[in-house]
């Protein structure tokens, strides 16, 4: 089904960046241990294998490096210390040298089933998204990959830009901030509108304590308490969470809140975020995934509609019999509401 044509790596411009550090948020410390996150975007893209190496790949790669440079911890690590006694908070930290691992590949799936609104299996999807790497030792500390890309041309048809996240690096919000500007980037050819839009990139934030913050909670939990400042972040996490001044109030109820094993529906995604407004240079995506739902069917993914501004998308995974069930459902429901 694949054939990898590439493996590369991508930093930011040479003298840009150096070392930087990036504190975990109290929010952020709450995903360290969950699954990466995935995302495929498919373009239509009906062009030679020959005119995608020569002329999309390298723009790609160029236009990422200079977007890097603006948003540096998606090129860093994730650093976890090991020594319990050292008060060390996680951080994402980028040193000179560090960069994307980025995946060029050819694809012989059917790009057109793949883009299609029907029930498709779950694992023709994973071929698309690249890995992290793994976790390394240096010292004291667990330097851990934070993001990574894949491209994928399905030849005369599509591309794939899939990409894969830790959960701890950043939310929908900024990822889709991220990649706008890569995208911004590839069609201009130059950082110059993503630096006029005046908007500040995400590390820009004051560090902070909540007024009322229980460590020993966080540590029974398996994780450490940490400087946040919410600000950035929209919050809705039920009436546990309580909000002042853009700051929670109180960490221990909210941790309990979060890991309490009761049933219920975790969302991915947001209608706020115009998912389908990415182009790269060769128009919009014809259809946005988020392969990572998969990992549980309990989550579903909810974006805004490529059709219309009134309407969302709602991706869901399920075996193949509840799936079915579940269409037929869906299919009553909405006929006996709408006719």
């Amino acid at each position: 089904m694949l054939t990898v044509l590439e493996n590369c790596r991508v930093s930011p411009p040479p003298s840009t960046v150096g070392e930087r550090c990036l504190p975990l948020t109290f929010l952020d410390m709450l995903w360290i241990r969950l699954f990466p996150i995935h995302h495929v975007f498919f373009y239509e893209f009906p062009h030679s294998r020959e005119h995608f190496l020569e002329t999309i790949v390298p723009n790609l790669k160029h236009s990422l490096s200079i977007t890097l440079q603006h948003f540096f911890p998606f090129a860093g690590n994730l650093i976890l210390f090991l020594n319990p006694s050292v008060e060390k908070k996680p951080e994402i930290r980028h040193v000179e040298g560090d960069s994307v691992a980025v995946t060029v590949a050819e694809c012989t799936l059917d790009f057109n089933d793949l883009t299609g609104n029907h029930p498709r299996k779950c694992d023709m999807f994973y071929p698309l998204v690249p890995l992290l790497g793994r976790a390394t030792k240096v010292s004291d500390y667990l330097t851990i990959p934070v993001f990574s890309v894949q491209v994928t041309l399905f030849p005369n048809s599509g591309i794939s830009i899939g990409i894969t996240n830790h959960h701890s690096l950043c939310d929908a919000t900024t990822r889709h901030d991220f990649l706008k500007a890569w995208s911004s980037i590839a069609m201009h050819g130059t950082d110059e509108l993503f630096l006029a839009s005046g908007s500040l990139p995400f590390y820009e934030r004051v560090v902070k304590y909540p007024s009322s913050f229980d460590e020993m909670a966080l540590k029974k939990a398996g994780i450490s308490a940490i400087n946040a400042d919410y600000q950035p972040r929209q919050l809705s996490l039920s009436e546990a969470v309580k909000k002042k001044n853009g700051l929670i109030e109180d960490g221990e109820t909210l941790i309990k809140a979060v890991f309490v094993p009761v049933p219920g529906i975790g969302v991915a995604g947001s209608t706020k975020i115009k998912i389908y407004d990415l182009d790269f240079g060769w128009g919009k995506p014809k259809k946005y995934e988020t392969i990572s739902i998969d990992y549980r069917s309990s989550i579903i993914s909810v974006n805004a509609s490529k059709e219309s501004p009134a309407d969302i998308e709602i991706g869901a995974s399920l075996p193949a019999k509840q799936m079915d069930a579940f269409i037929s459902i869906h299919s009553e429901e909405l006929e006996g509401t709408f006719y």
